[in-house]
């Protein structure tokens, strides 16, 4: 049973391996197929081009065309308008219930587009019938997806209308799965409310004619807000969208590999103490020493290579059955619109191939050191006496933990927490040095319990704390990982849930349901004002501004502050707050910029900051600094008076009806279609609906983590087994004689129980003291330096009150099945050999 025992631990070894190199592997394959492809996918019919010209979405006055292509360096310009809608392939007899999937619209002029890049376009005759009103081209990657056809007629989204087109032709497959609406460049401007607008020039130079001085020429000419660089700029903008989130979700994928080591180190840790006398009989006769450790760091080589092998074949196939089955997406929002191709990669397969196994072979070295030194004539005589102090690793210890504390006083490094994540493995791996010594101490410090049992196992526990010790390693890794993401978890959803009732004041929310801009005119909102019940309305008005072209957009929102401060609808976290008793006053119009415009554009509170706005620059004052939970790249708010004195536009996006006293939101929401024209342009919801929404999201965000909790918990009670399997082994002498003495194999048993009981207590207290400084770690340097966003620390005191109940009554359970084997008649034998 003994080895059908090593056998299964050695299996799960493998599979911690296995899963933490698969989701590495599935991760990165999905994300880097995803980032080209998005990359790829805005360049679209651009990818010949020198430059590009380029803003945000809200784009650049067309006029600018003319002016462009007439610089002497410019030898052709392709305008583009680039934007999304909702499409839907209209259902034939027979072919009912064909999907809606937002879909990119790309508005070319078909002849500029293929003298600049003839491979991207269609036949002449073909492209020639986007001239026609009501004619539009698919991709073939689109076309499939819709289950659409060349005849077939094309329902696209906007708003709450629907405008109708007819597939004049499906384009040929393209060298990516890249889907996209193809239509004359006029037709979609009207379509997209962008007329007038372009959002990128593509053009080709003349020869000979220097980029670089191009793109200075460019430089002194366009509008504000309007930059010129290489088509690669819109790939590091796209990678830029999602870098810390992948970066996030790697360092999780390879908590089971970190884990998995561990698991490996416990395995091989009681593989030794299995055959202690065989290798002690081995050293005996003259092996020697560098072969008894190659011997069992080959053993772990074999696990790693067995495990990594499986988990880099498991993560391939996921990745390719996740990217055809969902796309790159991977649920955060940040490739919508694009679905990546498959592509295998033999660089990363050996880059995890190595990883996996190295982490094995990490895992192994230390058992295998500790056999290859241990001293023979004790390992024959089955002696378990007490290993040396070691004050070298107290020493390396708290150098660690120091270090990992210095760790979190680094800056982000290319906008990701490298440093953080340094500084929880330095304090795992300081605590782990110390291990022995804390063990021992508090031991030490424990009362004598009252019972024969209890003493004798504490007792026990004191002489023997520096093996008991080994014991604690995966249980105080495994817990405090779980206790610290429990932390992270717990506190980002109580602030965001505070974030969402302060955020949310109004009774009535209206969100523009399409993807064109500027939805509720003047009369439109005098209309929903005019309401029975309603008491005032607020509107929004979204704009995406282009600060820099390194970073993606800034978004702009223009409100009602005079009803932001009555409601204190803005979380401001520094400077002059909604709700105070006078509105701040500034030189300049007064803005508020979120944590992420903060920590990416470095300005301050006081500060002035340059916008462009209709083609020219506005100088904003930053009079604080809100919290923002919706926009990872930053958001500024101005009064909405102060943006239609600047722009002249009057049009809102979505509105926020506060109800008078004594009204019932149900009493409203029949009578809002007749005054925006139709319930179908707008999602209508109340708070609730969207907090109860917003909450469910980001409970689903997070499956995956606590898939890997669950992981790290069942290793952490592997580690106990293996540790407790290892000490009884080295102990069947000292049980042996209890025995001759008159103790039952009950007595034994529960002699083993209440060290379990004790020992596992102190490694679950340990692994939550080290999991709340990790947890805080997670919260004030990885999240803010990942997502630029703080939160409120909050301890879910009963989620880990809960994990410190069942993992001591685990482990202790763990420690009882891992003593049985060893205190039985072949403890009897082994006093009888060592007589």
């Amino acid at each position: 049973s003994g080895g059908r025992g090593q056998l299964a631990r050695q299996l799960m070894a493998m599979l911690a391996i296995a899963l933490g190199t698969a989701l590495g592997m599935a991760v990165n394959l999905i994300n880097d197929a995803a980032v080209d492809e998005f990359a790829a996918a805005a360049n679209q019919f651009g990818g010949r081009a020198d430059l590009t010209v380029s803003a945000g979405r809200d784009g650049f006055d067309e006029n600018l065309y003319a002016r462009v292509a007439a610089l002497p360096g410019v030898a052709l310009a392709s305008p583009v308008v680039d934007g999304e809608l909702p499409v839907h392939c209209g259902a034939p007899a027979g072919r009912d219930g064909a999907p809606t999937l937002a879909m990119r619209i790309l508005g070319l002029d078909i002849f500029r587009a293929g003298r600049l890049s003839p491979a991207d376009m269609p036949e002449l005759a073909t492209a020639l019938k986007l001239l026609t009103p009501g004619q539009a081209l698919l991709s073939r990657d689109a076309a499939d997806r819709l289950a659409c056809r060349t005849g077939d007629r094309l329902s696209l989204v906007r708003g709450g209308d629907v405008v109708d087109y007819n597939v004049a032709g499906v384009m040929a497959a393209q060298g990516s799965a890249r889907s996209f609406v193809l239509l004359d460049i006029g037709y979609a401007q009207e379509l997209l409310a962008q007329t007038g607008r372009l959002q990128r020039l593509d053009l080709r130079l003349r020869p000979g004619s220097a980029p670089g001085n191009v793109a200075s020429a460019l430089a002194r000419m366009l509008p504000a807000g309007v930059h010129a660089g290489p088509p690669a700029d819109s790939g590091t903008r796209s990678a830029a969208l999602s870098r810390a989130y992948r970066a996030n979700l790697t360092v999780l994928a390879l908590i089971a590999l970190f884990t998995g080591a561990f698991l490996v180190f416990t395995t091989q840790t009681l593989a030794v103490a299995r055959r202690r006398s065989r290798i002690a009989l081995l050293r005996a006769i003259g092996v020697e020493r560098r072969q008894i450790l190659l011997g069992i760091a080959l053993e772990g080589l074999k696990v790693g290579v067995a495990g990594a092998a499986a988990g880099v074949a498991a993560g391939t196939m996921v990745a390719a059955w996740a990217l055809h089955r969902y796309g790159g997406d991977l649920g955060a929002g940040y490739f919508a619109g694009t679905r990546a191709i498959f592509h295998p990669d033999l660089g990363l397969s050996a880059l995890f191939l190595l990883l996996g196994t190295a982490c094995a072979v990490a895992g192994s070295l230390l058992p295998a050191w500790q056999a290859a030194h241990a001293d023979p004539a004790l390992a024959l005589r089955q002696d378990s006496r007490p290993q040396r102090r070691g004050s070298w690793r107290a020493l390396g210890g708290a150098a660690a933990i120091g270090c990992g504390a210095l760790l979190c006083l680094a800056p982000a490094i290319q906008g990701l927490p490298l440093a953080g994540y340094a500084a929880i493995a330095m304090l795992l791996l300081g605590l782990l040095a110390l291990l022995p010594e804390i063990t021992a101490r508090l031991l030490a410090c424990l009362p004598m319990p009252d019972g024969a049992l209890p003493g004798l196992a504490l007792t026990g526990l004191r002489v023997r704390s520096r093996d008991a010790a080994l014991s604690l390693a995966t249980v105080v890794v495994a817990v405090s990982l779980v206790a610290a993401m429990l932390v992270m978890i717990g506190s980002f959803r109580h602030s965001l849930q505070a974030w969402l009732d302060q955020v949310l004041p109004a009774d009535i929310y209206l969100r523009g349901s399409g993807a064109v801009p500027g939805l509720l005119p003047p009369a439109t909102r005098a209309q929903l004002a005019a309401l029975e019940g309603v008491a005032a309305v607020d509107t929004l008005r979204t704009r995406t501004v282009l600060l820099r072209p390194d970073l993606p957009p800034v978004a702009l929102l223009a409100r009602d502050l005079d009803l932001i401060w009555s409601h204190r609808g803005l979380a401001v976290i520094d400077g002059i707050a909604p709700g105070a008793a006078a509105r701040p006053r500034c030189d300049l119009p007064c803005a508020w910029a979120s944590e992420a415009l903060v920590d990416l554009y470095g300005v301050q509170r006081g500060d002035k900051l340059r916008v462009p706005l209709e083609g020219r620059w506005i100088e904003l004052r930053i009079a604080g600094i809100w919290r923002d939970y919706a926009r990872q790249f930053g958001a500024l708010v101005i009064d909405r008076t102060d943006y239609q004195a600047l722009t002249a536009d009057a049009l809102a996006d979505d509105a926020a009806l506060y109800l008078r006293p004594g009204y019932a939101p149900a009493q409203v929401l029949a009578a809002i279609p007749d005054a925006i024209g139709g319930a179908g342009r707008f999602e209508i919801a109340e708070p609730r609906t969207i907090k109860a929404m917003s909450l469910r999201i980001f409970d689903r965000s997070f499956t995956v983590t606590y898939a890997l909790e669950a992981v790290a918990l069942v290793i952490g009670l592997l580690g106990i087994s293996a540790g407790f399997g290892a000490q009884v082994l080295a102990r069947q002498r000292e049980f042996g004689v209890l025995v001759h003495l008159g103790a039952t194999r009950r007595q034994v048993l529960s002699l083993i129980a209440w060290e379990g009981l004790l020992i596992s207590t102190i490694g679950v207290g340990l692994g939550l003291a080290a999991g709340g400084v990790i947890g805080v770690i997670l919260i004030r340097v990885v999240n803010r330096q990942s997502f630029h966003w703080s939160m409120e620390t909050h301890v879910p005191w009963t989620s880990l009150a809960l994990l410190a109940l069942l993992m001591v009554a685990a482990a202790t359970l763990t420690a009882l099945f891992s003593g049985r084997d060893g205190s039985g008649r072949a403890a009897l034998a082994a006093v009888n050999e060592d007589a």
